[in-house]
């Protein structure tokens, strides 16, 4: 599989995301699809759209918990709310786990048993894993997600980035023109469909 292609499957598996993974209620075309651009955004942000799958730096090892991991650069604080929403949320939990592995019976309980360790190393290789953590911490945040880049970028800016030395909401602008733009232009019609 050549980069765009990776790419593409990437957004495809946002969107899809989106669409699958909710509150209470299902979300409209429109509503799904700025979730999806929010995570793509994020991910675009947060590791070149999963160029990077481990938070760089000298200190950021495998064997180490510390540090962000997966193509939304997740941390293990994120991680745990996001397992913690889906816990206290069963309706949300068994979209999730459907969504994931595509039967209709799964439950997240497998990755409720894992360490958060080895939790943390599966999101560096298991984009749909990954995925299914983003969202449960995006559904922590009551507000909904904006529709503009701009106002993307500042949620981002406001929800995900934790350290305001590093990452600005141009930025996130920027990577999404970068790494984005060009894709989902091209795609965004059937990817949406």
């Amino acid at each position: 599989m050549n980069e765009r292609e990776r790419r593409l499957n990437f957004l495809r598996d946002c969107v899809s995301c989106a669409f699958a993974i909710y509150g209470k209620t299902a979300p409209t075309r429109a509503y799904a699809i700025r979730v999806a651009r929010q995570l793509i955004g994020i991910a675009a942000q947060e590791s070149k759209l999963g160029a990077q799958r481990r938070q760089v730096g000298d200190h950021f090892r495998w064997a180490t918990i510390t540090g962000a991991w997966g193509p939304f650069q997740c941390e293990q604080g994120s991680v745990l709310d996001s397992l913690g929403y889906y816990r206290s949320h069963p309706d949300v939990a068994q979209r999730a786990a459907q969504w994931l592995f595509g039967q209709a019976d799964a439950t997240l309980e497998p990755l409720y048993a894992l360490q958060t360790h080895d939790l943390l190393r599966l999101l560096s290789g298991w984009d749909r894993l990954a995925m299914v953590i983003a969202r449960g911490y995006l559904l922590c945040d009551a507000k909904p997600i904006p529709d503009s880049l701009a106002d993307q970028a500042k949620y981002w800016d406001v929800y995900w980035n934790r350290n305001a030395e590093h990452g600005f909401p141009y930025e996130y602008e920027k990577n999404w023109n970068v790494h984005v733009q060009v894709l989902w232009d091209e795609t965004a019609q059937e990817i949406t469909a």
